[in-house]
């Protein structure tokens, strides 16, 4: 019986253990994802640059902020007055799926550039700011068609004026 209650009592600390590490959103960030490959890791300032799909011509180049824990996903770029103009934000996701955003405290539009690995895999231009008052509840919600591991949030019109296409390359 005493043997038995030890068991349990090792496999409950195994438990809660686990749970802390996995709620724990410091310790998962520490480690932020890599690009597909794995040899390069993403960090806080780095230089994003989107190439065309044959990596002939470099179409942009953005300075990146990375949101990298839930709350700073949450928040992204909401309440900013403004966002320079080759600035953004890269979301980056532990596994591939098709997050969910919406403008909520947003000030200004912005373009999404879905990312799955390396690659552009699908656009939304022009997502305009909430309008004064506007409820939570009535906000939309923005997905890519395609599971990504990141998202990479602009200036609305750096789509348009670098003309970036689905199939282009992400490097840094």
């Amino acid at each position: 019986m005493k043997t038995f209650f030890l068991q349990i009592l090792g496999l409950m600390i195994v438990i809660v253990v686990g749970l802390m590490l996995s709620t724990n959103t410091g310790f998962q960030t520490s480690v932020l994802n890599t690009f597909q490959g794995g040899q390069n890791s993403i960090k806080e300032q780095d230089t994003l640059i989107i190439s065309d799909s044959n990596l002939q011509n470099t179409k942009a180049k953005i300075k990146i902020e990375v949101a990298k824990n839930n709350d700073e996903k949450a928040k992204g770029l909401g309440g900013r007055e403004s966002l320079a103009e080759e600035n953004g934000m890269l979301f980056v996701y532990d596994v591939k799926l098709k997050p969910r955003f919406w403008m909520k405290g947003m000030r200004i539009p912005l373009d999404f550039i879905w990312i799955d690995g390396d690659k552009v895999v699908d656009l939304l231009a022009n997502v305009p700011p909430p309008q004064e008052g506007q409820s939570d509840a009535t906000l939309p919600l923005y997905s890519s068609v395609v599971e990504v591991d990141k998202v990479l949030e602009v200036n609305a019109g750096f789509i348009s004026k670098n003309n970036i296409t689905v199939g282009d390359i992400v490097n840094y």
